[in-house]
């Protein structure tokens, strides 16, 4: 198909996507920042340099990738008329834009046609515009079956994807090979050994679960314990992959531990379904299998405490008493954004930030002033 002259003032942008983490160690990002850039040069396009289009390790299939992703960014400055009518989007292929099903794929392709966007696949040189649409309209035919084909292929993926993990959980249960490990996302106290071919405890960390079960036994809350680790400035998990290292303990981290069944060295697989309509995950616990883990503490200890947490109801002295705060689980700190929690101090009840209450702060009388008032209870 012959191209139109264009002016040096023409943008093209170049959008990148690849679905897993390890296409990045290949040269799928390179390949296809050259291939735009080729097309840029041979046709008299400015390639952008501003906007940063690429989806690293994003799906094209549940539309992550215009949800939360680059492409989503891109469309937005489309609608706000940042990215001008005649500009260029070059993909490698359409599947880069999206595998998402024909009705989601569909519209999108139109919302970027209509928007006056020039669609460049580059594999093929071909260009998809409002002008050639209306000059040659079955060229919908055309790129329907691409898009329904790159949909498809995914599909099948994910599915193949799906029997593999229901298979190797199956196997797992039925107490099949364990000389290889079932996931390396394990529990924060512990990680596989390629040598020793088995998972391993994190002596230190393990210590801490340790100390949480003994201390919960004992009597201990969980805010205490939390607010104990801070004071001490023991080191919070996490970090790892990618994950967000909190800043500080948090009671709510405590009782996601004793909830767990990997402290006992059990491990409990889910089977996972999505929602046609939503995409919302759905997870679903299968059998337990036992003895996946090294165990950190005694079972009796472990059904002791578990007993415990079993309900949500307030224990203990606090059972008889009325809530006392009216704005528990809705106010939040003016400084940090944490919630508010609320602390009595003899005849004086503050509404105290919880992370400074936990004695996170850098600096907690500062955050005390700030983020603290107090009232007095009775005459």
């Amino acid at each position: 198909m012959s191209q139109p002259v264009l002016e040096q003032t023409v943008k093209a942008f170049s959008y990148i996507r690849f679905s897993t983490p390890q296409q990045a160690l290949g040269d799928t990002l390179k390949r296809q920042s050259d291939k735009a850039a080729k097309y840029a040069a041979e046709h008299g396009l400015t390639l952008d340099t501003e906007l940063k289009l690429t989806d690293a390790g994003v799906s094209g299939y549940r539309g992550a990738n215009v949800k939360t992703g680059a492409l989503g960014a891109f469309l937005r400055e489309v609608e706000n008329g940042s990215v001008p009518r005649g500009s260029y989007l070059l993909v490698e292929n359409i599947d880069r834009l999206t595998r998402a099903d024909i009705v989601q794929a569909s519209s999108l392709f139109n919302s970027i046609i209509a928007a006056g966007i020039n669609l460049v696949t580059l594999t093929n040189g071909e260009v998809w515009s409002l002008e050639r649409l209306a000059q040659s309209p079955y060229g919908m035919i055309e790129i329907t079956v691409d898009l329904i084909r790159g949909n498809l292929e995914s599909a099948r993926k994910s599915q193949l994807v799906g029997d593999a993990k229901a298979r190797k959980k199956q196997t797992l249960i039925a107490g099949g090979d364990r000389s290889k490990p079932y996931t390396r996302q394990t529990p924060a106290w512990l990680h596989w050994n390629d040598t020793t071919n088995q998972y391993e405890l994190l002596p230190e960390r393990a210590a801490i679960v340790r100390e949480i079960f003994e201390r919960t036994d004992a009597g201990d809350g969980i805010d205490r314990i939390a607010k104990d680790l801070n004071t001490r400035g023991v080191d919070t998990w996490g970090g790892r992959k990618g994950q967000r290292k909190a800043d500080h303990w948090r009671g709510g981290y405590m009782r996601k531990v004793l909830a767990s069944a990997a402290p006992i060295g059990s491990f409990v697989p889910h089977t996972t379904t999505r929602d046609r309509e939503t995409g919302a995950r759905r997870d679903e616990p299968m059998e337990t299998v036992v003895g996946l883990f090294p165990p950190v503490v005694s079972e009796d200890m472990y059904w002791r405490v578990n007993r415990r947490f079993a309900t949500t109801a307030a224990r203990g002295r606090n059972a008889r008493h009325d809530p006392k705060s009216i704005v528990a689980g809705i106010a939040r700190c003016a400084t940090c954004g944490h919630s508010i929690t609320r602390v009595s101090k003899g005849t004086y009840v503050y509404l105290v930030c919880s992370r400074a209450n936990m004695r996170a702060a850098r600096n907690v009388s500062t955050i005390l002033r700030q983020s603290s008032f107090a009232f007095r209870l009775g005459p």
